[in-house]
């Protein structure tokens, strides 16, 4: 794929990611409800569905879900998973949903009021989680530009995306001051 076309995919992509499927959890009891676009019937409290990372973020700041633990646990091991290869230049391989979910754990965390976390766990997940991410964009960026291929399999097809779009401009830019053959 050429640059113009990632391009046109990365102003598209919070689009792209805003409909990716992920779980929440009814907190309280819906008969019907129009929200997003998306008509929810017979939803029982506690019970789960899956839905859009949009409409799972308005259910959530309007109240009526939150997300399910297993997201908590999830979190927790993918902050021990990334700890644990931080002083190796890898990128551990995670799975294609890691940005929806961590950006709804994100989301709830600075908006339900129905998430039974205390603050200091709060604190310390988006702190890591940001840590994590900017990780990641360090090793994608090295990658883009020193083209290690060994990290590109292990990449989410977001991360995929950002390192073409990064490299395509890195080669742009080295044939466009006549260096490229001397890298």
């Amino acid at each position: 794929m050429g640059l113009e076309e990632d391009i046109k995919i990365l102003l598209n992509l919070s689009t792209l990611v805003g409909n990716k499927s992920v779980e929440i959890v009814f907190v309280r009891s819906i008969n019907r409800l129009d929200i997003g676009g998306e008509v929810i019937e017979d939803k029982v409290k506690g019970s789960s569905m899956k839905t859009t990372l949009k409409t799972a973020m308005e259910l959530i700041e309007k109240g009526y879900a939150t997300i399910p633990d297993e997201y908590i646990t999830w979190v927790k091991k993918i902050i021990w998973k990334e700890k644990s290869r931080e002083t190796r230049r890898t990128l551990p391989k995670e799975e294609d949903s890691f940005y929806p979910k961590i950006a709804l754990i994100i989301y709830a965390i600075k908006h339900d009021r129905n998430l039974e976390l205390d603050e200091n766990t709060k604190l310390s997940i988006t702190n890591q989680v940001r840590h994590i991410v900017s990780r990641r964009l360090q090793l994608i960026i090295s990658e883009a530009f020193a083209k290690i291929d060994h990290l590109v399999s292990n990449m989410t097809p977001e991360e995929h995306l950002l390192a073409r779009i990064i490299n395509n401009v890195i080669t742009e830019w080295r044939e466009g001051v006549y260096i490229n053959e001397l890298l």
